[in-house]
């Protein structure tokens, strides 16, 4: 994989920083601390810099529904090559207030955060689901209770 000391140093800065991060860094989703995705992406900027890349691909798009996902890499020091750190995917149906319109903007964003949840970006005690799909699980879970 290459540089498999620096690159574990890299992740360990990153798990750390979340770690550290206020509370208020945090959404609460059924009494449980989720960390957005714009500050996993941050600590992933701040501790990779320039080196790290972060590559969206539709896998599918069609009227119901697209399929997104996400690669995180870094380009090693010493080889130049880009050394592949974590995957996310996320699916998103094209119906309701948001992603009637915005679906493939969700994906993308559900599936890089998925992706840095996977290296280890996610804080302590923090779940790997997104915030929207904690959202409609617990819709879910409403409409079946009724």
């Amino acid at each position: 994989m290459g540089e498999p000391n620096t690159t574990h140093i890299y992740v360990n800065k990153c798990i750390a920083l979340a770690e550290q991060l206020p509370q208020k860094a945090y959404t609460s989703i059924r009494g449980k601390p989720y960390l957005q995705v714009h500050h996993r992406i941050k600590i992933f900027r701040q501790v990779f810099g320039m080196r790290g890349c972060i590559h969206n691909e539709i896998l599918w798009n069609n009227d119901k529904e697209v399929c997104v996902k996400s690669s995180v890499y870094y380009v090693a020091i010493m080889s130049n090559q880009y050394v592949l750190l974590a995957t996310g995917h996320a699916q998103e149906f094209k119906t309701g207030n948001i992603n009637t319109y915005s679906a493939i903007e969700n994906g993308e964003t559900s599936a890089v955060g998925r992706a840095l949840g996977s290296l280890g970006i996610i804080g302590t005690g923090v779940a790997l689901a997104s915030a929207e799909e904690m959202v409609i699980y617990n819709n879910k879970t409403q409409i079946k209770k009724h």
